[in-house]
């Protein structure tokens, strides 16, 4: 009995860790006053293809089209 019960914690600690590690995607570092921004999303480590972006205007304003994903590339600008 105590060895079944101590698979099963260890069952449920495996998946609790995979969920929490999984849970969100990477962020871009936050876009400074003055610059404009722009975040590329992938579909892959390697940066295969281009899925979503979001552009950081310079008054403030911003635009973003596509799917966010873990796999990042941030560019910024001065104004």
């Amino acid at each position: 009995m105590r060895r079944r019960v101590v698979s099963v914690s260890a069952a449920t600690v495996l998946v609790a860790g995979a969920l929490v590690g999984a849970a969100a995607p990477a962020q871009a570092a936050a876009c400074r006053r003055g610059w404009e921004c722009v975040t590329t999303y992938y579909d892959d480590s390697a940066h295969t293809n281009v899925v979503g972006g979001k552009v950081e205007f310079c008054e403030g304003g911003s635009n973003s089209w596509g799917t966010r994903t873990g796999y990042i590339e941030f560019d910024q600008y001065q104004c």
